[in-house]
């Protein structure tokens, strides 16, 4: 299914960006912070799912996506070739480093029984579960500032308006920066980054359809 979101501040965003959460990864099984996973066995079904999905969508509307985007990270990659495959199309797949998911620092690859120690999330795993590591701040430890993740995913938005305008392009991104894309089209208010960030999560495949 497609969420649309919409572009509620009137600003100058890119629209018909679909962005896309990757398929089910091994690190989504063994809730492993971090790192640069394969799809698992299902998320290679899930990525099928979408990509049929969206070739459905696109036709129906007499349209096909003009970019296919990941983040260079193996489980984007992997995503979106199998979601590609449905548009015969020999566009190259275009890395944009600007969708990562949030830099752990000493903590990428680590699992998370690991990560709930640091004194920081104290308490807070009985409240937002796994979504806890979103309060994690500790900068001497290489933890990407929120504000700083929210400003990369930002400019990547505007830099995709500059170069594909209202064209439509499928991004394959992370859990985090689909979140926070959410928020630049919904708020663009990087205020309580944590606590947004850690009040839901898109499944898998899910797809939103910015602006």
């Amino acid at each position: 299914m497609i969420t649309e979101i919409e572009n509620r501040r009137g600003q100058e965003l890119k629209k018909n960006l679909y962005f896309i959460r990757h398929g089910q990864s091994e690190a989504n099984i063994t809730l492993t912070g971090g790192g640069d996973p394969s799809l698992t066995k299902s998320g290679v079904e899930q990525a099928i799912v979408t990509g049929n999905e969206l070739k459905q969508h696109f036709d129906s509307m007499g349209c096909a996506p003009v970019a296919f985007i990941h983040t260079g990270t193996i489980r984007s990659m992997q995503t979106l070739e199998k979601i590609s495959e449905f548009f015969g199309s020999d566009l190259t797949h275009i890395k944009m480093a600007d969708f990562q998911e949030r830099g752990l620092g000493e903590y990428e690859k680590k699992d998370l029984e690991n990560i709930l120690k640091v004194p920081e999330l104290a308490g807070l795993y009985e409240k937002f579960g796994p979504s806890c590591v979103w309060f994690l701040k500790s900068e001497d430890k290489g933890i990407e500032l929120l504000s700083a993740m929210y400003e990369r995913i930002k400019k990547g938005v505007l830099d995709l308006r500059i170069k594909y305008e209202s064209l439509p392009i499928i991004v394959i991104g992370h859990a985090g920066s689909m979140k926070i894309a959410r928020r630049i089209y919904e708020s663009d208010n990087a205020e309580n980054l944590a606590d947004y960030l850690a009040s839901f999560v898109p499944n898998n495949c899910e797809i939103y359809k910015l602006g």
